[in-house]
């Protein structure tokens, strides 16, 4: 809209720049402008009409000395074949451009565009020489815009120069920092290498520097010993310097770790034989990176070697009692552990693991508080102690179940030691002995004893009994003692029946068997029956009753000389008294066999330990053909066991 406003109600008008030369020109503008031929010039002056040149020219010159304000000049010309009174009006812009505004006033008057015809051709001597002085000042301009170019080259050389200049003060710098680091670098390299020197001397290696030909450059006072060396040597070749040791070997070596670049290790006995060196060879190389030769060391290793070989004897050996520690812990039939500090288990053999009913790798790491919970508290304080102190508890007697005998308690020894070394204790080594069977059998026979003491007692009451008795045999006293001792042998037999059945119980016919049939033989006698125990008690009354009963038999009856045959039955009988054991002893004679006129002191006996001691009854029969004894008891009687002590 701006542009349309402008187009319609402002006068032609052109835009210039600082130099005068048109740089826009607004529509209508074209009939003040020519373009005149030949060399092309773009400034206002050159393309204004002929009629308005003087004008133009005149107007900007009073622009340029009037500065910023507006200028403005009346003229009548001759415009495309019309009279034309204008006013032109130029002004500087802010931003140094110029503008002239072509402002039409109305037709011209002819006599005034004479006059004006007149005055161009009076000016036209004037215009040439405005042109002329239009080329000069275009020229003074260039001139000084050249100078203003050159004086800008000129001052950006000068800034170029100023900033080589910096550049070199700073490339000065950059020199004498290098030259000072070089100088420090010179004095490490010079310590480094004193460094080195003092490390090859104070280690007192033999240490020998050989160029890429091996050939000997340098060597210590300590390769003397391995080389014959001089200082005449130094440029020749190793292989022909004599030493004690394999020269061609360490030379092959040397190249070997020159071609390969890798350090190298060969082991060199001397030419006697007596003694072992080891040669390192490393190769050195220059800055680029090529070989640059190789340097290598002696180390005798005699000595090394024996303490090696008798440390691998020794290790062999620690190895074997290792083994053999290891063969007892594990085999071993106390129970045998290792705690840490912790109470942890560290090793446990398979005996002690046995206590949980866990296997042994099961304990390792874990609390033995956790594995055995029912642990007495003295047990854990005891393992305290030993930490603590270092010392050692031995003989803790500990009565406590565990997972694998949880039924009742069992009886161990416990012994705790410290393990570590230079006083400091790192484990707690632990032995368990279990001791239940050994406090069992100590209960067992003190019980036994008792019962020994009781039986020895009762043995000796029976014994006296006997004797009380015989006493009272009215017999020859050579008779009296010869029965009173066949009574006697009779108790021992029976006792000796007893002790190998831990005096629990008997059989009838291992009872039968010493009095009957060893002594009379088994073609006399016949015995029937089940199978039967008779308790310590019953043995010893039926005992000595079968041997009272032999012994008339052999005298009178069955056993005798006009005896035919023996029966003896036993059986168990229930007549609604409850259970009785009842013996019958049948003795079969060939002329009869009288009753006795009175009661004699074995028919005493036997009533007594039957009737007396086992609360039985005791019946004889006499008939023509012999004797019928029945013997009745109480079946628990004769039969009960009581608990044995053992």
């Amino acid at each position: 809209m701006e542009r349309a406003i402008l187009e319609r109600h402002v006068p032609p008008y052109v835009v210039l720049t600082p130099s005068n030369a048109v740089s826009y020109a607004a529509p209508g503008a074209e009939d003040y402008l020519r373009v005149p031929s030949g060399d092309q010039r773009y400034d206002l002056v050159s393309l204004a009409v002929e009629p308005l040149v003087g004008t133009v020219r005149r107007l900007l010159n009073h622009q340029e000395a009037e500065g910023a304000g507006p200028v403005a000049a009346e003229v009548t010309a001759e415009i495309r074949g019309v009279p034309r009174h204008m006013r032109l009006t130029s002004q500087r812009l802010a931003s140094g451009e110029k503008y002239v505004l072509f402002e039409h006033l109305g037709d011209g008057d002819p006599e005034a565009l004479m006059l004006t015809a007149s005055a161009a051709r009076d000016d036209a001597y004037v215009r040439e020489l405005e042109n002329e002085l239009d080329d000069a000042r275009q020229t003074i301009r260039s001139t000084v815009e050249e100078l203003e170019t050159s004086n800008e080259e000129l001052k950006s050389s000068n800034e170029e120069m100023m900033s080589m200049n910096e550049e070199l003060q700073s490339s000065n710098e950059e020199l004498s920092t290098i030259n000072e680091e070089l100088q420090t670098n010179i004095a490490q390299l010079n310590a480094v290498n004193g460094d080195l020197s003092g490390f090859v001397e104070s280690t007192g290696l033999a240490t020998v520097f050989l160029d890429d030909a091996l050939h000997l450059r340098r060597f210590t006072p300590r390769a003397l010993e391995y080389f014959r060396f001089a200082e005449t040597d130094i440029g020749r070749p190793l292989e022909d310097i004599a030493g004690v040791i394999p020269v061609e070997d360490l030379v092959e070596g040397c190249r070997a770790a020159l071609i390969s670049g890798q350090l190298d290790e060969m082991e060199l006995p001397t030419q006697d034989g007596e003694r072992s060196l080891i040669a390192r060879i490393a190769p050195s190389r220059h800055e680029t990176g090529t070989a640059a030769g190789v340097v290598f060391t002696l180390v005798d290793v005699t000595d090394l070697r024996r303490y090696a070989s008798e440390a691998e004897a020794s290790r062999e050996e620690a190895q074997r009692r290792l083994r053999e520690v290891e063969e007892l812990y594990s085999a071993s039939p106390i129970g045998m552990a290792q705690f840490d500090l912790d109470r942890r288990f560290q090793k446990v053999n398979a005996t002690l693991a046995e206590l949980n009913g866990m296997p042994a790798e099961a304990h390792i790491g874990r609390r033995v508080e956790v594995l055995f919970p029912s642990v007495p508290r003295e047990v854990l304080d005891a393992m305290d102690r030993v930490a603590a102190t270092g010392e050692q508890v031995v003989g803790l007697e500990v009565a406590a179940s565990t997972p694998a005998f949880p039924d009742g308690d069992r009886a161990w020894i416990v012994d705790f030691y410290p393990l570590g070394g230079n006083g400091t204790v790192t484990a707690i080594g632990c032995n368990v002995r279990d001791i239940t069977e050994q406090r069992t059998t100590e209960e067992q026979l003190r019980r036994i004893m008792l019962e020994l003491q009781h039986r020895v007692k009762n043995m000796l009451a029976n014994v006296k009994a006997l004797v009380n008795r015989a006493k009272r045999d009215p017999r020859e006293p050579h008779l009296v003692l010869r029965t009173l001792s066949e009574r006697i042998d009779s108790m021992a037999r029976t006792h000796g029946l007893l002790t190998a059945e831990n005096w629990q119980s008997t059989k009838i016919t291992d009872l039968l068997r010493p009095e009957l049939h060893d002594v009379y033989g088994p073609e006399l006698i016949t015995t029937h029956g089940p199978e039967l125990r008779l308790n310590a008690r019953a043995s010893l009354a039926v005992g000595l009753t079968v041997h009272e009963l032999a012994t008339n038999a052999a005298k009178y009856g069955a056993l005798s000389p006009e005896g035919e045959h023996l029966d003896i039955r036993w059986m168990r009988v229930d007549e609604g008294e409850g259970d009785l054991l009842r013996l019958i002893w049948t003795e079969t004679t060939r002329g009869g066999v009288a009753p006795p006129e009175g009661k004699g002191f074995g028919t005493t006996l036997i009533h007594a330990m039957i009737e007396g001691t086992l609360e039985g009854r005791l019946a004889f029969d006499w008939h023509a053909k012999g004797l019928t004894c029945t013997i009745e008891m109480p079946y628990d009687n004769a039969t009960r066991i009581a608990p044995s002590p053992i």
